[in-house]
């Protein structure tokens, strides 16, 4: 079996291709995912139907896994080691923190929804990888978009990625991909360096 891994462009994180969680993985394949790993400190793995005990036992490969018993509110029922920390507030967070080590947060963010600054910031000074869900809808609400995205010759949609990654070192973006075309989009979107003042219009609802 061979991988692909795909780095997002952010600080850190990568795609992984190529595998099916939901068979088994030869050692040569998961030392490559193991390595990947090492290498983007986060890795995910897009379409994958696989059970709470499934995905249990995959992450069991890289080591023991630590889980508190009290943390039930966060966890998968019936798979305590599965902690979602999504659509939460700061408060909340630390609330998860006291029970269970979180390493990342999945919360609505995109440029006309910015009510998750604190929690982005709150990542970014505690090494935490932030998700951001619906990262490109409503993109055509904001002028400023498809005036920088006319300007460079781009999409809406990868100016918006270029935003996202601009935004903060721990944004994560997982853009969905319905074709290799728009796969390629995404990944050129890395390239795109938005100026102080294209930032400053799109922040402020230019």
């Amino acid at each position: 079996m061979s991988i692909e891994v795909i780095p997002t462009g952010a600080a850190l994180g990568a795609e992984i291709r190529g595998v099916d969680l939901a068979r088994p993985i030869d050692d040569k394949t998961f030392a490559a995912i193991e390595r990947a790993y090492n290498d983007h400190a986060v890795i995910f793995f897009r379409d994958q139907h696989i059970t709470p005990s499934q995905q249990v036992a995959f992450t069991r490969r890289f080591g023991e896994i630590e889980f508190n018993i009290f943390g039930e509110r966060w966890s998968v029922p019936g798979s305590p080691e599965i902690v979602v920390v999504s659509n939460v507030t700061e408060d909340q967070l630390r609330e998860a923190e006291a029970i269970v080590p979180i390493v990342s947060v999945q919360n609505r963010f995109n440029v006309t929804d910015r009510h998750s600054q604190s929690l982005i910031d709150l990542c970014e000074q505690e090494d935490m990888v932030f998700l951001p869900w619906a990262p490109i809808q409503q993109t055509d609400r904001r002028a400023a978009v498809a005036v920088a995205a006319e300007r460079r010759g781009v999409t809406e949609r990868q100016l918006v990625l270029a935003w996202l990654l601009a935004s903060s070192p721990a944004i994560l973006p997982i853009p969905g991909t319905g074709s290799p075309q728009h796969a390629e989009e995404n990944v050129a979107a890395v390239a795109i360096e938005l100026s102080p003042e294209e930032m400053r219009a799109i922040n402020t609802g230019g």
